[in-house]
């Protein structure tokens, strides 16, 4: 009898950020942490608010044009219905400041 496999993880909002920047820089997020400062972290952090890039932004970017084509067509659809699950908010994520997302950075090794 084989092993069973393991369950999906659900990562952090946090950690899937560290994560699209990992790959994204072309490294680890051991890497990472371990080598980028907690300002320049911040300072991706607002970058990213601001010029959002990956599969997220690009997920929704689909999803509207998908929208907007069905409901020309006459379908009675929301966005929500054209989103990915991955994509779709199970509960809104309370707000995190960015002193704390410097010390959660820090915790990890993040100098």
């Amino acid at each position: 009898m084989g092993r069973a496999e393991p369950g999906p993880k659900s990562l952090s909002p946090e950690e899937r950020f560290q994560h699209r920047l990992a790959l994204a820089l072309g490294r680890t997020v051991q890497e990472l942490t371990a080598s980028m400062s907690s300002s320049e972290y911040a300072s991706w952090l607002d970058y990213a608010a601001v010029e959002p890039w990956g599969c997220q932004p690009a997920d929704l970017r689909a999803a509207i044009v998908a929208c907007t084509v069905a409901r020309s067509q006459g379908a009675r659809v929301e966005l929500q219905d054209f989103l990915p699950p991955w994509a779709r908010a199970a509960e809104p994520a309370e707000p995190i400041s960015v002193a704390e997302l410097k010390r959660r950075f820090m915790a990890v090794g993040g100098g």
